[in-house]
């Protein structure tokens, strides 16, 4: 059964962009860090995402190390290039506080290579070890992952 790690929810806000938007949702799974769900729609670009972290970084409760659940199975993954994933990838250097940060992607099967393929760029530029980054169509798995 999906989500019974999650004990409680909290709306955080939005953040919006071009052809895409992210809503933040604050997970409690009943460990002493908080979890933030992004749940992004559309089509993230650079724009998008340096507002998810700026939104993070300003936020009291939270912060640019809060481990991020990233729900993607309701994204447009279709058509990113590898300048789009350049792009994705060096929005993470306007925050160097969020390099070792724990992510999930929560993915569809169909979507799990081009995903793969992000995260293996976020590597190849030397932004980001991948140990710090975990891709599955479960989230249950990535909820206790970002917990521990």
């Amino acid at each position: 059964m999906e989500e019974n790690l999650v004990h409680d929810r909290t709306d955080l806000g939005v953040v919006e962009a071009e052809k895409g938007r992210i809503a933040l949702i604050l997970l409690n799974s009943g460990t002493p860090h908080p979890i933030v769900e992004a749940r992004l729609e559309g089509i993230s670009n650079r724009v998008l995402v340096s507002g998810f972290l700026s939104f993070l970084q300003n936020d009291p409760r939270l912060g640019v190390r809060t481990p991020t659940l990233w729900e993607l199975r309701g994204a447009d993954l279709s058509n990113y290039s590898l300048d789009a994933f350049r792009g994705l990838s060096f929005a993470m250097h306007d925050f160097p506080d969020r390099v070792g940060t724990k992510r999930g992607y929560l993915v569809e099967e169909k979507d799990f290579p081009i995903v793969r393929m992000y995260q293996g760029s976020v590597a190849g530029y030397a932004l980001e070890d991948e140990a710090c980054m975990r891709i599955s169509s479960s989230r249950d798995e990535l909820i206790a992952w970002l917990s521990e």
